[in-house]
């Protein structure tokens, strides 16, 4: 998966729907928060201006595997702006 600079522009380019998404703070090589919605790309804008700098989206046919992959990827990548992660 390509890594997107985190810009209103490369975000609606997201398809809309379901799925998980990583966000990375500049020059970070893990993910920096792990997340999941049932719209990428409104979760994604409701992001923006924060402290991210690129993403990667994951998108998923229904809610129920957005959020298995989500904690799938938490579990695996620890991020340190989750507030809990399982072990």
């Amino acid at each position: 998966m390509v890594r997107r600079r985190f810009a209103h522009k490369e975000i609606g380019r997201v398809r809309k729907g379901p799925g998980a998404y990583k966000l990375y703070a500049k020059n970070a090589k893990k993910p920096t928060y792990i997340g999941s919605s049932g719209n990428i790309r409104r979760r994604l804008i409701e992001h923006e201006g924060s402290r991210y700098y690129t993403f990667d989206v994951f998108h998923t046919k229904t809610l129920e595997r957005a959020k298995e992959k989500e904690k799938r990827m938490i579990r695996i990548n620890k991020p340190r702006r989750n507030k809990t992660y399982m072990p």
